[in-house]
């Protein structure tokens, strides 16, 4: 196992029961710059961890190690440059023949690139938002909006600097689709995840405005709204 360990890509730290570093792998001193002789007696937290660590997987870990559970994360490090990069970590405790805990032995897999190309598609996505001709806008379960592109905050007369957070569907829909037509959405959103019709109403300058709409509920239960303004057809086709 020991000669494993050391030809592995993976970097593996095996520290005492206190949590206390022992050994590290050649791949683990490569990466993050650190010798044995430099780290032993430390705890890997010190080294490896910057302000940027979620606090919540820092705690996930603490508790598993407090309750001597195997532990699974995925978690932001630092090397002793500073420079960053991500590792799927699987933490598993050490114990003799009669059940003692004598240490743990953390396994770790870089995903920094695969957390790089994930960053880059939601990238590309938000810009592909933010171009597109349809208003389309993001809103928690609760209703309040997380995100609205040009095209939405143009539609409902909102500017580019406004302030969205708090801001409820319901504050910015006609208010005879808030009246008429909430509770059919919020039905056929629970039921089938999806609500497609037309809203009609009237500008803050007075103007009335035909939208079509689709809206999807996610897993998560938040709401993706498109609108597409489709007045001047309608005015058209009469």
């Amino acid at each position: 196992l020991s000669k494993i360990a050391e030809l592995t890509s993976n970097y593996i730290i095996i520290t005492d029961k206190n949590g206390l570093i022992e050994w590290v792998n050649p791949a683990f001193e490569k990466r993050t710059g650190w010798n044995l002789s430099e780290v032993k007696n430390v705890k890997p937290s010190r080294i490896l961890q910057n302000k940027k660590t979620e606090k919540s997987t820092i705690g996930i870990i603490r508790d598993s190690l407090n309750r001597i559970k195997e532990c699974q994360v995925e978690i932001l490090n630092q090397d002793r440059y500073g420079i960053e990069y991500w590792v799927k970590k699987d933490i598993q405790p050490i114990v003799d023949e009669r059940g003692d805990l004598q240490g743990f032995i953390s396994v770790q897999t870089d995903i920094t690139d695969i957390k790089d190309s994930h960053r880059r598609t939601l990238e590309d996505r938000a810009l592909a938002m933010d171009s597109a001709g349809d208003a389309i806008a993001i809103c928690a379960p609760c209703g309040k909006f997380s995100y609205m592109n040009a095209s939405f905050r143009s539609m409902f007369d909102m500017s580019e600097d406004a302030d969205i957070y708090g801001v409820s569907w319901h504050d910015i829909m006609p208010e005879n689709f808030v009246s008429e037509k909430r509770d059919n959405l919020l039905r056929c959103l629970k039921q089938n995840r999806f609500w497609s019709g037309r809203v009609e109403g009237f500008r803050p300058d007075g103007r009335d405005f035909v939208l079509n709409a689709n809206v999807t509920m996610k897993e998560d239960e938040s709401i993706i709204w498109i609108f597409r303004d489709i007045t001047r057809e309608i005015v058209v086709e009469e």
